[in-house]
């Protein structure tokens, strides 16, 4: 920080600027610990004295202003003072002189006070262009800022959807969160740094393609025991940069890996269960098997500005999952590209065991007959306020027996006329293109479930695929290729002219 100084246009009596009864044969000693002249812009602020009073330690000095019409004293204690200037109106320099006294003994303090703001100073040290990889982070950009005041603040500016948060909390450097490019191609930004009326730009270049080495920052996840892998303990917990909010709802521009893990069944009480540590294995079969991650329910997304996810969730192709107390390592390929994710902090997970309620009745898999089927379907507009539509559809048996389906599912249609034809997966968040896992409030089966007409056997969704085609002729096909809660696979096929519920 520059200093500045004012040249004095009063004479000042030396009686202000020295001690006076000083002499050897003083009783005390007024002595300054602070710089005896002070020099300030027009902006008012608070000015900190200190002092101590040799042969009186804990006494409180008199204080008096040669002007005290713009300083008065805020707080005073033993040894501290600390007073406060106005700003400076006048359109000139003023001065004032501050003076401490005690038992005959005197030490001053000059303030000196322009009548124009200095001009702040504020430049980069992290140079004008930093050139990031595609996996999301936080960027940190350091400046060195002169001539500071208590009416200006630091500022940020860019018109990126993709820099989710800005940091400027900590004097030094703004810290910018930085979402992972999934668009496959490079993007840039300018970032202006201000104080006042003075700035700095930064070019921001973030690759879109190539490996990701991404640092985690939040784990969080549940271990849902055996019910429905026995023998096998259920680890399902996520990666990400943001986490979820309170209604489990992802935030904007964040990175999510999901891993679905099977390891040694928890035997203890406590409400956090400790992932178990050792190395698992990409399992593309999905066997549940312990010291495995499947396939079927591992894998990667990133949410956009608006915290949705566009499309289904990318599926891991190999890899391996190393956990360590307070560790864990994920090397995954996504779509040919290397994912190395690292994540350091507590791998302990909520035990929800008492969630888990396994309503299939199902005993293997299942290829349901809809030979003699209806389909019936509802269109709910934005019914979950995503912002893409939602419909239902029910295939229900003409003669009142016989296999049913019914789905919730969201298109990536922002409008009922678009229709619903489409490719959907299963998705336990709300997601473009997906259906909604099948639960119960206890009486009604509630978004996407197989049953019989008479119920005696039903199974809810928890995975795999639907897909509604158009045929151009009026009909529709419909096949489905799911997964109950027991992993039991359903499929089936149905090709007819759709009914609109009345």
């Amino acid at each position: 920080m520059k200093r500045f100084f004012l040249f004095v246009f009063a004479i000042v009596s030396m009686s202000l600027i020295s001690c006076s009864g000083d002499g050897d044969g003083a009783k005390f000693k007024m002595v300054l610990e602070t710089e005896s002249e002070v020099a300030l812009d027009m902006y008012g602020k608070d000015v900190n004295i200190g002092y101590k009073i040799i042969g009186a330690e804990g006494s409180v000095a008199d204080v008096k202003f040669s002007d005290p019409s713009w300083v008065r004293v805020m707080e005073h204690s033993s040894g501290q003072l600390k007073l406060r200037v106005s700003d400076n109106l006048t359109g000139g320099s003023r001065m004032v002189a501050v003076t401490l006294s005690y038992g005959g003994s005197s030490a001053s303090v000059i303030i000196n006070q322009l009548g124009e703001a200095y001009v702040p100073i504020i430049t980069s040290k992290s140079g004008d262009k930093i050139e990031l990889e595609r996996a999301g982070s936080k960027v940190r950009i350091e400046y060195q800022l002169e001539n500071i005041n208590d009416k200006d603040y630091i500022y940020v500016k860019t018109s990126a959807d993709w820099i989710y948060s800005i940091d400027t909390n900590v004097d030094g450097y703004v810290e910018l969160g930085v979402a992972t490019n999934n668009s496959k191609a490079l993007r840039s930004t300018t970032v202006t740094v201000g104080y006042g009326v003075a700035s700095f730009d930064v070019e921001l270049s973030q690759r879109g393609d190539g490996d990701v080495r991404f640092v985690a920052s939040v784990m969080e996840g549940e271990y849902y025991g055996d019910a429905r892998s026995p023998g096998a303990g259920n680890y399902w917990f996520s990666l990400s940069d943001r986490g979820f909010d309170a209604e489990s709802k992802a935030y904007p521009s964040a990175t999510y890996y999901r891993i679905d893990a099977y390891g040694e069944v928890y035997s203890g009480d406590d409400m956090m269960v400790p992932i178990p540590n050792g190395v698992y294995t990409f399992d593309k079969d999905n066997t549940y098997a312990k010291g495995t991650f499947t396939a079927e329910y591992s894998g990667f997304w990133v949410t956009n500005k608006n915290g949705k996810r566009e499309g289904a969730i990318a599926t891991f192709e190999s890899g391996t999952l190393v956990v360590e107390d307070g560790k864990i390592i994920l090397d995954v390929v996504v779509d040919g590209e290397a994912h190395h994710v690292e994540y350091v902090g507590n791998t302990s997970i909520y035990d929800a065991q008492d969630t888990v309620t396994v309503y299939s009745t199902l005993d293997g898999d299942y290829e349901a007959d809809l030979s003699n089927h209806s389909l019936i379907y509802e269109c709910y507009g934005d019914y979950y306020e995503f912002g893409y539509t939602n419909w239902m559809i029910v295939i229900m048996p003409n003669d009142g027996s016989g296999d049913c389906f019914q789905f919730d599912f969201i298109t990536g249609y922002t409008t009922p006329e678009e229709g619903f034809c489409g490719e959907y997966v299963s998705s336990d968040y709300l997601a473009q293109n997906s259906f909604i896992p099948g639960w119960t409030d206890g009486t009604n089966l509630l978004c996407s479930w197989f049953f019989t007409a008479d119920q005696k056997e039903l199974a809810p969704f928890r995975g795999g695929n639907m897909s509604i085609k158009d045929n151009g002729d009026g009909t529709v096909t419909v096949d489905i290729d799911v997964k109950d809660d027991l992993r039991n696979r359903i499929t089936a096929t149905w090709t007819g002219t759709p009914i609109e519920n009345q």
